[in-house]
């Protein structure tokens, strides 16, 4: 008698666990597959890896996922000469066999290995006298297929070398699709079977994968599926299932009288008086020849368990019942599989083993099919190999959960779009309680797979509030924090087992600090310079250190601490969502420490650092210096959101140019940068899913951001502690969007522009058009999931919308407030929740509540500009809040109109200065205090603020000059707040000192900012101050 045992694997195709008796949904009776169960253990959350029968058979034999073995689609073949479970087993000493369905590819170099003994039915294998392949050679064999692979195991069992344990995988056709019984079954299950509660299931609040899905019960099941005879004909009597395929899917006309089905074994005719009847008829069908394939398998079960206990190898045997994935049964109006969602995800799994598992017991841990190989080794006192990834379940088979049990599943489908079913490809894991799924819908032209592109989505699931998965609640403020440790943990799994993400991963803190302090070194050691400026002349000496001698203390070491780790929302947070605090001290000894919360806050810290150093004004000497060690620094925000708003649809801005705006944004301390990126002028952003927008709707080709752009500019922020935040602004300053869709757009370029807008070109989105609305939802669709991994804000705009455009729109025909007001409400409410169903936060311009007073979700951020009483509108209503007024910060003001006037109106328009003059500087843009009049609960809502630049009269050649550095003032009232610990406001003599300080800095990075004084006054500023 062998010490180890034996490991009888018996698994059915496409079974799903509902339709076993023991997991309780009452649907057929399965007593051998029960007493498994009931002698042993049954498993309530076993899940595949990828649910679909080629790809998770070879994570079962390998121990692998596929993105490793290589197996990833239903067209993929397995190499046999990789390693698998059955080598190891057979060089560990056991007799080896594989038995029934392979379906890892045929022929010498993808035939079964590590098996003593195989026969095998040919590719999905036939259920009436199958075609075997036995050892290389092909012969057919008469019978019904379960009973030929049971057959089979039996006399393989009985003909093994008694002195082994032996190893056997008897693995089933049934129940896979077409659903053939053997014929002493036919006349089981004459009652109706209960409809499943989600059959009529309507895809709402899901992703688009769900009704795209061609396995629905109703419309895409076949002739053949359902044992009818398929009449001849094209396209009325049935639809191809594909271009390659013979096969025709039932109808499902509007008129359900006229169809006539024939039962093709006995020639019954079925006709049907409604279309509900069809459903019923077809419903029926298919879930009852389902069930009859399964009770030829329980029989079968039944002989192999009965043949352990003639043997009297019970006690010694592990015998495992399981599926290569679950299956839906009617469930969501479906039949087929690959999909993550529970019915199709959830493998069933029992076990028995008398010598180590309790009768009767039910484990709720989560396995999957990848642990599978580990296991049989580990119960076969072997060890595992380094490259399984699974993980042996024995002690949970004992009843011990190991306390490292990692709780968690991961799930890969590849095979996007196929021919047939059209599953779109996605990722996600589950946990206990919450399933997360990624839906990136790319075929990479894998074997099986069609051109991907559609529009990327989340799903969160709620699985113990919803587990029939019917409301996607991703997006839903009540489970953000779900849904970011969800993303997080995927992350994690992703990065553990090697796969590859489609979404943007964690980014690595480590990564972002160490560049950080590149650059820093890189800064200070290059691009300090001599304060020359700073001092009376020819007394810098009195200033800096001596270039020689032996007193110099070098800063020998720089220590970092982040106390905590950043998790996803540190690199796209919500405003105040961050701790950007740091301490930064130099000691007197040279030992430089910085301490911060998170990475943002050692960014911050590292800026500081290098503001501390100069360059010594005696060439050859050791470089640079720092004349205020030891210094102690403890700084923090007065804003969690500190900002920028450059409008780069006026004029065109290259990405180089947005980089270094980046750049200088995160040197002075800015955490956001909001960038206008479409306006009447012009749509400088290439949306793949309407590409004619950009085409036409860009100042010329090549002007415009692609997707890849986008990417690299939000992931540059990221690494610099700027989050980018993109504006689409609607329903006005729409024009642009004409020029490829004039359809869409009331008063198109209006010459008689005076009547309709407030600067040229006219053109305002149509408001009561459900095309303008498909084509808001394909937009944002396709620019969304691109922006969310790296922003939790989006801008949806909304100012300045002229209530004269509508006169003009066939839908609406008025300018009456009333008129417009609802119409203006569904367009936002339509647009907000497509923004909150990509996991962003809208933004919108301060109209959308004072002016058209709509009711905004209470996560809706207003951000104002008109002038200073904004602020307290908005607040006093209630609502999260950004300050910008035009009265200080609006760097486009002051340099005069940029309109032409005619000769009969030129002296009306003398001096030509424009809305907003005079100029605002940096002055000006230093007093403002936006919360000055607030109360404190109106104070506790302004979030910050942004600075805003609309570039009628900038591009690329004056950016720089007309940004810096005012915009460095705005941002000290931001980071700092305009007064003091003491609450004096801050005196602007010390201001204008550390502005030229930092202006000098900016200006030899490369950025050409305006100097704040000529260099007589900052080396005598005595002198210069009034």
């Amino acid at each position: 008698m062998a010490t180890r045992p034996n490991i009888l694997f018996i698994m059915a195709d496409d079974h799903a666990s509902k339709a076993i008796g023991c997991y309780g949904a009452n649907i057929n009776s399965t007593p051998n597959m029960d007493r498994i169960a009931d002698e042993g253990m049954r498993f309530n959350h076993c899940y595949v890896t990828n649910s679909i029968c080629t790809p998770s058979r070879a994570s079962i034999l390998t121990g692998t996922y596929n993105h490793v073995n290589g197996v990833v689609t239903l067209a993929s073949k397995i190499n046999k000469h990789i390693p698998n479970v059955a080598k190891h087993l057979r060089t560990g000493g056991y007799q080896t066999a594989m038995i029934g369905k392979w379906h890892l590819g045929e022929g010498s170099d993808h035939e079964p290995t590590g098996f003593d003994f195989w026969s095998v039915v040919s590719g999905q294998g036939a259920y009436h006298d199958p075609e075997m392949i036995e050892m290389g050679k092909t012969r057919y064999e008469k019978g019904y297929a379960t009973d030929i692979i049971t057959d089979k195991s039996l006399d393989w069992l009985k003909k093994r070398d008694q002195e082994k344990p032996f190893f056997l995988m008897c693995h089933h056709k049934a129940p896979h699709r077409s659903w053939e019984c053997d014929p002493k079954h036919a006349d089981l299950y004459t009652e109706d079977v209960k409809v499943p509660e989600t059959f009529d299931d309507d895809y709402k609040n899901r992703a688009k994968a769900a009704a795209e899905a061609k396995i629905r019960v109703d419309t895409d099941l076949t002739y053949f599926d359902l044992g009818l005879a398929q009449p001849d004909g094209g396209s009325e009597v049935g639809e191809l299932v594909s271009l390659t395929s013979t096969l025709r899917k039932i109808p499902n006309p509007e008129d359900a009288t006229k169809l006539r089905l024939i039962d093709k074994q006995s020639g019954e005719v079925f006709t049907f008086k409604t279309n509900a009847e069809l459903r019923h008829f077809k419903y029926q069908r298919y879930i009852k020849r389902y069930l009859r394939t399964i009770a030829s398998i329980d029989d079968n079960v039944g002989r192999m368990l009965k043949y352990l206990d003639d043997e009297n190898l019970t006690n010694d045997t592990v015998v495992i019942y399981t599926s290569d994935q679950g299956f839906f049964l009617g469930d969501h109006g479906w039949f087929d599989k690959r999909f993550m969602y529970e019915e199709s995800f959830q493998m069933p799994f029992m076990i028995r083993y008398p010598r180590e598992i309790a009768k009767g017991s039910v484990c709720d841990d989560i396995v999957c099919n990848v642990d599978f190989a580990s296991t049989f080794l580990d119960l076969a006192e072997l060890q595992k190999p380094s490259y399984m990834q699974g993980r042996s379940f024995r002690k949970i088979l004992n009843g011990t959960t190991p306390d490292d049990w990692q709780q968690i599943a991961y799930h890969r489908y590849w095979m996007h779009r196929d021919a047939e079913h059209n599953a779109y490809a996605h990722y996600g894991i589950r946990d206990q309680q919450y399933k997360l799924i990624y839906w990136y819908n790319e075929g990479y032209d894998l074997p099986g797979t069609s051109a991907g592109g559609q529009p990327r989505e989340w799903e969160l699931f709620d699985c113990e509030k919803d587990p029939l998965e019917l409301f996607n609640v991703f997006g839903q403020s009540q489970y953000t924090e779900v849904a970011k440790r969800m993303i997080a943990q995927l992350d994690d799994k992703m990065k553990e087992i090697g796969d590859e993400p489609e979404h943007i991963p964690g980014i690595s803190s480590l990564e972002i600090v160490q560049a950080a302090v590149d650059r820093a070194r890189k800064s200070i050691f290059t691009e300090s310079f001599v304060p020359w400026k700073f001092h009376p002349r020819n007394e810098i000496e009195k200033f800096e250190p001596p270039a020689n001698g032996k007193s110099k203390t070098y800063i020998r070491q720089l220590e970092i601490t982040q106390t905590t780790l950043d998790n996803s929302s540190t690199f796209k947070p919500l405003a105040g969502q961050v701790d950007e605090t740091y301490n930064l001290t130099i000691g007197a000894d040279g030992v430089a420490f910085i301490a911060a919360v998170s990475s943002t806050g050692v960014l911050h810290a590292l800026e500081t650092f290098k503001q501390l150093f100069y360059l010594h004004s005696v060439s050859g000497t050791a470089g640079v210096y720092c004349n205020l060690a030891p210094v102690n620094i403890r700084d923090g925000p007065k804003f969690g959101h500190r900002g920028v708003n450059l409008d780069v649809a006026r004029n065109w801005f290259p990405k180089e140019t947005i980089l270094r705006t980046i750049d200088a944004l995160s040197w002075n301390k800015f955490n956001r940068f909001h960038i206008h990126m479409t306006d009447a002028q012009s749509w400088p952003i290439d949306i793949p899913a309407l590409p004619e927008l950009s085409k036409k709707g860009a100042y010329q080709t090549g002007l415009s951001y692609t997707p890849q752009d986008i990417e690299d500019i939000q992931m540059y922020g990221i690494y610099r502690g700027v989050e980018v935040i993109i504006e689409i602004d609607i329903p006005g300053h729409t024009t642009a969007i004409g020029f490829s869709h004039p359809e869409l757009i009331t008063a198109f370029r209006e010459k008689l522009w005076h009547n309709y807008c407030g600067e040229p070109p006219c053109g305002q989105l149509k408001l009561n058009s459900t095309a303008v609305y498909d084509f808001i939802t394909q937009l944002f669709d396709d620019l969304l999931p691109r922006v969310s991994p790296y922003s939790a804000y989006f801008h949806t705009g909304g100012d300045e919308i002229d209530a004269r455009d509508y006169v003009l729109d066939e839908t609406v025909k008025s300018n009456d407030t009333a008129v417009l007001t609802p119409l203006i409400q569904k367009f936002i409410d339509h647009s907000h929740d497509l923004v909150r169903k990509a996991g962003l936060v809208p933004i919108v311009w301060e109209e959308m509540l004072l002016d058209w007073n709509l009711k905004l979700g209470d996560d809706v951020v207003v951000q104002t500009w008109i002038n200073s009483a904004s602020l307290d509108k908005v607040t006093a209503r209630g609502h999260k809040a950004l300050f910008g007024s035009n009265d200080f910060w609006y760097l486009a003001c002051g340099h005069g109109q940029w309109f032409n006037f005619s000769d009969d109106t030129f002296a009306a328009h003398y001096p030509f200065n424009d809305f907003c003059s005079p100029l605002k500087n940096w002055r000006l843009m230093y007093s403002y205090d936006p919360t000055a009049n607030l109360s404190a609960e109106q104070a506790a809502l302004v979030l910050g603020g942004e600075v805003h630049l609309f570039t009628e009269r900038s591009d690329p050649s004056n950016l720089d000059a007309i940004m810096w550095p005012r915009t460095g003032a705005a941002g000290e009232v931001m980071w700092s707040g305009r007064q003091d610990s003491s609450g004096k406001n801050r005196g602007q003599v010390d201001a204008a000192r550390r502005l030229s300080d930092m202006r000098e800095r900016m200006v030899i990075r490369g950025v050409k900012c305006e100097p704040i004084q000529m260099a007589y006054c900052t080396q005598y500023d005595g002198d210069c101050t009034w």
